[in-house]
């Protein structure tokens, strides 16, 4: 068991230094950290969007309780799961050749 997982992580390894030698992984990473970060402010301006126009609501017409957690973390794991769907393949397709070039894959 330990002799698979050293195997493994001598594999990660090599796998992450040769992503980050590589011009185009690191241009597709800096695309997807953007992507993020720009769907997180999205989603937290418009949090606070709604919680300012909640709090100046006359006091009987606030009709919902609004949650931090349910409104931006929810929403922003959703959309990042999206962006790994396309990214991840995108990020290790050169890699994926280059085992089926070598026959180890």
């Amino acid at each position: 068991m330990k002799d698979t997982l050293l195997k493994t992580y001598h594999i990660a390894k090599r796998e992450f230094r040769l992503l980050s030698i590589e011009p185009s992984a690191i241009v597709i990473a800096a695309i997807f950290l953007m992507l993020a970060l720009y769907f997180f402010f999205n989603l937290l301006g418009s949090f606070n969007y709604t919680v300012l126009q909640e709090a100046q609501a006359p006091v009987g017409e606030i009709g919902r309780t609004l949650n931090l957690n349910e409104w931006v973390v929810q929403g922003y794991f959703q959309v990042l799961l999206v962006l790994l769907i396309f990214f991840v393949p995108i990020l290790f397709s050169s890699s994926i050749a280059s085992e089926k070039n070598q026959g180890t894959l």
